[in-house]
């Protein structure tokens, strides 16, 4: 069976078609037949303004049709758009909802940051991490971090903060090469954020765990950057580990230096070049938070979750 799902962030529109089928045990699995995701920055400027700028809009738009016209020519039997942080958050995020769903002729859902967290744990868990063990599934988008405290297959708990690497990168103030002051105040906000949540703090004191699992753009960009290339396929990816000094060693080089230079250094996508101090940071604050030791990086996320 062939399904089709769209999650438009608000840094990215990612496509996903796959086949879903029944192993031996009659679980249901997805076999991947094409993916593609394209930064359109839906967020930008969204944290002054509080609406979508017609550009961005414009630019997402085109994409969606692009991606709908790929979809028709797979003979999907469905196909699911899903909408996070930047539309929910948006004045006009539910105008332009409605907007694509004309153009497209397909539902637009913009689902909570609960749902978010909920259905990415469901596609993250899809891989095996070898033990019942609780685990911490970290997804930082654009606009919104969500985590998800699990064992096994089971979620004990989530949460969605406000934290995201376009949000902080347009929200916190960031000279270009970033200060000493910049980062210390960064890492203060973030910090402020975890520790305001109710789930953070229970989980803080209830849980322990060394092994976090995340999924997108800024997880995959720091295994890239750990060997220095942009040729990792999934498998390479979904089978890596990274030590938490390691996520150390990317922020205080990504932070040394200014943009020009961060362009160049391998496994760093050049669209993303600004948003990833952030993006790194962010999981830096969170490993201290937690007391966490690996970083699991991980291909899946919300759109497989999407389509079981």
């Amino acid at each position: 069976m062939i399904k089709a799902a769209i999650d438009i962030g608000t840094n990215s529109v990612k496509l996903l078609i796959a086949d879903i089928i029944r192993n031996e045990s009659g679980e249901r699995q997805l076999s991947v037949i094409y993916e593609k995701s394209v930064q359109t920055r839906l967020g930008r400027g969204l944290y002054q303004s509080k609406v979508i700028n017609e550009q961005a809009k414009s630019d997402t738009l085109e994409v969606l049709k692009n991606f709908s016209d790929i979809i028709s020519s797979f003979n999907c039997r469905s196909k699911r758009i899903i909408a996070t942080s930047a539309m929910r958050d948006a004045r006009n995020g539910e105008s332009f909802a409605n907007e694509i769903s004309k153009a497209l002729k397909s539902p637009v859902e913009i689902i909570s940051g609960n749902e978010e967290a909920n259905i990415s744990y469901k596609g993250v868990t899809l891989k095996e991490y070898g033990s019942d063990a609780v685990s911490l599934l970290m997804d930082v988008g654009g606009g919104s971090t969500e985590l998800v405290f699990g064992r096994g297959d089971k979620v004990i708990s989530f949460t969605s903060l406000i934290l995201g690497s376009v949000r902080c990168y347009e929200s916190y103030p960031i000279s270009d090469p970033p200060k000493k002051s910049d980062l210390t105040a960064s890492k203060h906000k973030i910090l402020e954020t975890l520790d305001s949540d109710k789930e953070c703090i229970r989980a803080k004191e209830k849980l322990a765990f060394d092994k976090v699992i995340s999924t997108g753009g800024t997880a995959a960009a720091m295994a890239c950057i750990s060997r220095q290339t942009q040729d990792l396929d999934r498998d390479d990816i979904d089978s890596m580990e990274i030590p938490f000094k390691n996520i150390i060693d990317i922020r205080r080089q990504l932070w040394s230096m200014p943009l020009s230079s961060r362009c160049e250094i391998p496994g760093i996508p050049r669209k993303k070049s600004d948003i990833l101090l952030m993006g790194v940071l962010i999981h830096e604050v969170v490993f201290e938070y937690f007391g966490a030791k690996v970083l699991c990086p991980s291909t899946k996320g919300l759109r497989y979750g999407a389509l079981l």
